[in-house]
């Protein structure tokens, strides 16, 4: 008997040798836009994710499955998107990106039943577990105000695309723009569908703007840009947004933006060797995203999928940490900032500019 009690716990040390036990899923929404004129932009974001999870290569202690919607930046079905993965697919954490994906989301999450990671939005969390992964308001409007004065504008007519971090945006630029003694012309919120902006071109012309500043996505940013040509208008213009990507290079030369800090270069071959492209925006974003919840999951001590709450808190224990684009240092509310510059396009390739350089270059072609 007792020579069978061992023979049988002998057998159970093999057998439990040779089982594999299943991990758990951590389940992952995303929403951008996949299709239309702002594709890239999803296209970028999940490349991002797909690198970070490349590195991690199934070795984490848990396994992370994505599920990618399409919004193709249209605010119904943004919300649509959202609330599939809510409901349907039941993820633990959603994805989202810029103002618009925080301000349809933050009312559906209110109840606490998932962690929101928005990859880049200037404004706060309203919601339980709502974190943002990117540089704030305060920093961008900064950046903003310092190429307006380098260019010495005294009269500044300012056009974004609406949602929330735009509005934000907006109300900071009219709050502080007379503080450097220029005036604000005109502050004008549109639609995603405008096609046609010629008579505001021609406001802004009449009232003499010295500068324009616009924080629109694609196809706006082409049509300001064309119908400017167009017209013969030959004011600044200084870009608030990355869309002046995808504008074609003999239209964006000489253009000025001020975004997030581009990729480190290490990071950005890294990129190019798997993908076989630049990481443009907002891959390098939704990598950061990726980044800080794999590195808030991993550190748990327990193999257990995390309830939200303790997700969250895992999140808030980390201080700062490193992604694609340098630091991230957490606020100690809802945000891990990350550093912002300014870009100028010089025979089609992005650059970064220093605001002196930009001051010593006033009045000749930057």
């Amino acid at each position: 008997m007792k020579l069978l009690r061992q023979l049988l716990n002998l057998t159970l040390v093999f057998a439990l040798a040779g089982t594999t036990v299943a991990k758990e899923v951590i389940k992952v929404g995303v929403v951008f836009p996949l299709a239309g004129n702002n594709a890239y932009m999803g296209e970028m974001g999940r490349a991002g994710i797909q690198m970070r999870l490349a590195e991690l290569g199934g070795k984490g202690k848990f396994d992370y499955k994505v599920i990618c919607e399409d919004d193709g930046f249209e605010f119904r079905r943004t919300n649509a998107a959202i609330q599939k993965l809510k409901n349907i697919d039941k993820v633990d954490v959603l994805m989202t990106m810029w103002g618009y994906g925080s301000e349809i989301a933050q009312p559906l999450i209110k109840d606490g039943s998932l962690v929101h990671i928005n990859a880049d939005r200037w404004t706060e969390g309203r919601a339980p577990y709502d974190y943002a992964a990117g540089n704030s308001l305060e920093a961008n409007v900064s950046q903003c105000l310092a190429v307006v004065k380098a260019l010495g504008a005294r009269r500044v007519a300012i056009m974004g695309t609406a949602d929330q971090g735009w509005e934000a945006y907006k109300k900071e630029l009219i709050k502080q723009l007379p503080a450097q003694e220029v005036q604000v012309l005109d502050a004008m919120t549109l639609s995603t569908d405008v096609r046609d902006l010629r008579t505001w071109l021609l406001k802004t012309e009449n009232k003499k703007a010295d500068l324009i500043i616009e924080c629109a996505a694609m196809p706006v940013v082409q049509i300001l840009l064309q119908q400017m040509r167009e017209r013969g208008l030959a004011t600044p213009v200084l870009h608030i947004t990355t869309a002046i990507f995808e504008v074609p290079a003999e239209m964006k030369e000489g253009q000025l933006f001020v975004t997030a800090t581009f990729a480190k270069p290490d990071w950005q071959a890294h990129f190019e060797k798997e993908f076989g492209k630049a990481g443009n925006y907002p891959a390098p974003q939704f990598y950061n995203a990726m980044e800080l919840l794999i590195n808030a999951a991993e550190r748990l001590d327990s193999s257990r999928k995390p309830a939200p709450a303790e997700l969250a808190k895992s999140i808030e224990s980390i201080k700062e940490f490193e992604g694609a684009t340098g630091p991230l240092i957490f606020d100690g509310r809802d945000r891990y900032e990350a550093p912002v510059s300014i870009y100028i396009f010089r025979k089609g390739i992005p650059e970064p500019i220093a605001v002196g350089e930009i001051s010593k270059q006033k009045g000749a072609d930057l």
